[in-house]
């Protein structure tokens, strides 16, 4: 039989509190114990520093392992945020306040397009007579609404703007129809 010490003088030799090793050998399986009795009521040192090393091994390896892992998860959140940045940078993503703030211009300028439509086409349409002469003024005063938000600061942004929409402003210009028109 080994020598035969008292709890807390295992616990002093270890640097650590009594209360602190009472919780460790308390988590610990029933075989793997910090703590083995004697038949006189003391404990055994040979089997505490045994078991103390064990424990302090396998934790220094559940560490290691842990920071394997942490640095690969680490490595994947680089690895995604280069993704994003280079996404960014090709036009492909975004900035969301960015489009919101646009897309809210773009709709209140139409708002402000469209409500100003019956001011500025009742004093012409007023005096014309015909149903297709009134059709016509209507027409080029919507298009002319829509116009300005095309062209509107920003919107012709490729990575914001529809794919296709230039191609009705060259058929405007192929059929010879002009704004004096």
């Amino acid at each position: 039989m080994g020598a035969a010490l008292t709890q807390r003088e295992l616990a002093q030799a270890t640097g650590l509190t009594l209360r602190r090793i009472q919780q460790i050998n308390e988590a610990l399986p029933d075989g793997e114990k910090l703590f083995v009795q004697r038949a006189d009521g003391g404990y055994e040192l040979g089997a505490f520093v045994q078991r103390w090393v064990k424990y302090n091994t396998d934790r220094q390896e559940h560490r290691s392992a842990s920071l394997e892992a942490m640095k690969t998860i680490h490595e994947q959140v680089k690895t995604q945020k280069t993704e994003l940045e280079v996404q960014r940078m090709s036009g492909a993503l975004l900035d969301a306040e960015a489009v919101r703030i646009l897309w809210g211009n773009v709709i209140v300028a139409a708002r402000n397009n469209l409500l100003g439509l019956p001011g500025r086409v009742a004093p012409v349409i007023a005096g014309l007579k015909s149903a297709e002469l009134i059709a016509g003024e209507l027409d080029h005063e919507i298009r002319a609404a829509l116009t300005a938000l095309a062209d509107m600061p920003g919107t012709g942004d490729p990575a914001i703007d529809y794919a296709g929409e230039g191609e009705e402003d060259g058929e405007a210009e192929e059929d010879g129809a002009g704004p004096d028109d």
